[in-house]
């Protein structure tokens, strides 16, 4: 088990003794598994302790600009679930969801002062997330 994968369980545990509800912690394993995944293959981060506010905007603009089910946290499970047959794939990722993944990750990777700057950036009208 590496340092992220060791990092998500100890969070899930962690949420699982909080009784977060399935759902909810269905929801965060998903999407840190896959921020994960893209940390390690696109950009070489193997350690949680290097995940800054760069890396989670990069990986926003990253699923902005590939879409659905373009990016996986297990390149077997492709082999199975065949991602590029959906009649979806590659189609825009809805802000909600990204706005979903955003929150979960935040809850991970980022302190109170990190989270404020995430929000902070988001609610700007002189800013687009999209830049």
């Amino acid at each position: 088990m590496n340092n992220f994968q060791m990092n998500v369980e100890n969070f899930l545990l962690h949420c699982d003794a909080k009784h977060l509800s399935r759902k909810t912690i269905r929801s965060y394993d998903q999407t840190l598994k896959l921020f994960a995944s893209y940390l390690e293959r696109e950009l070489k981060i193997t350690d949680v302790d290097k995940v800054k506010l760069l890396h989670i905007r990069t990986y926003i603009k990253y699923l902005r600009e590939r879409g659905k089910y373009t990016f996986t946290s297990n390149t077997a499970s492709e082999q199975i679930n065949y991602p590029t047959r959906r009649t979806d794939y590659g189609k825009t990722i809805s802000e909600t969801t990204i706005a979903n993944y955003l929150r979960n990750i935040i809850e991970q990777y980022c302190d109170n002062t990190e989270a404020n700057l995430i929000t902070t950036y988001l609610e700007s009208p002189h800013l687009s997330y999209r830049d």
